[in-house]
C-alpha cells in the first residue's frame, strides 16, 4: 500500500534507574487496635533509587490476614515529612488499594532512600472486632514507576494487627471565646481559648 506507515506498538517510558523496595526496621509492631480509629501507621517500607532518579506514580497495597473486609476502611501513604497521597479504599474482590501519589508522583533522587508509611483508618468494633490483618506490597508490579528494574524480596510485608472489641473515643475541639489582647514581650500571656468535649461514654484522657 502506498503512503503507509508502519506501527511497532507503544513503548514504556522507563528512563529511570533501578528501584529497591524493602521493609523498614521501624515498621510498627502488631498490636490490638481500637475500632474506628484513624491515622494509624501500620506498615513502613523503604524505596531506594540507584544511580538515576526514579518517579513512583502509584503503589498497590494488599490487605491480608483472616479479617473481614471492614477491618481496614482506607489507607493513605506518608513520607517522613508529608502526606503524599489521598486516602484510598480497598477493592473487596482483590483486597487491594491502588494508592495514587500526589503531584504526578513521588521522586526518589539517585542514591537516596525514602521511608514510606501506610496509615490506616480502622473499621468499627461492631463490624470488624476480632479481625486480624496485615498490609503489604505483594509484588513487583504493585509499584508503578519509570524504573528500569524493581528489586526486592516480595511480598514486602508489615506486621499483623487485630481489631479490638471497643471503639476509640471521640474528642471534639470547641471554640471558647477570644483571648485577651496579648502584648509583645508579655509573660504567661493568654493566646488561645478552647474546650474539649468527650463525645463517647468513656473517660478518655489526653
Amino acid at each position: 500500500v502506498k503512503n503507509s506507515i508502519g506501527f511497532n506498538g507503544y513503548s514504556v517510558n522507563a528512563n529511570g534507574g533501578d528501584l529497591t523496595v524493602t521493609a523498614d526496621d521501624s515498621t510498627p509492631p502488631g498490636v490490638t487496635l481500637p475500632g474506628a480509629v484513624s491515622g494509624v501507621p501500620v506498615f513502613t517500607f523503604d524505596v531506594a533509587a540507584g544511580t538515576n532518579d526514579v518517579n513512583i506514580t502509584s503503589i498497590e497495597i494488599h490487605r491480608g490476614g483472616t479479617g473481614v473486609d471492614a477491618s481496614v476502611a482506607n489507607v493513605a501513604i506518608f513520607d517522613e515529612a508529608n502526606r503524599v497521597s489521598k486516602a484510598k479504599t480497598f477493592n473487596t474482590s482483590t483486597d487491594t488499594a491502588t494508592v495514587s501519589l500526589l503531584s504526578g508522583g513521588l521522586n526518589i533522587k539517585a542514591g537516596t532512600t525514602k521511608k514510606l508509611s501506610v496509615v490506616a483508618t480502622i473499621g468499627t468494633a461492631a463490624a470488624a472486632g476480632g479481625s486480624e490483618f496485615y498490609l503489604e506490597v505483594a509484588k513487583v508490579s504493585a509499584v508503578a514507576s519509570n524504573a528500569k528494574t524493581i528489586n526486592g524480596t516480595f511480598p514486602v510485608q508489615g506486621k499483623t494487627f487485630k481489631v479490638g472489641s471497643t471503639d476509640s473515643g471521640v474528642i471534639t475541639w470547641l471554640d471558647n471565646g477570644k483571648p485577651s489582647d496579648p502584648k509583645l514581650g508579655g509573660v504567661a500571656a493568654e493566646i488561645s481559648k478552647f474546650k474539649l468535649r468527650n463525645e463517647s461514654n468513656d473517660n478518655d484522657m489526653i
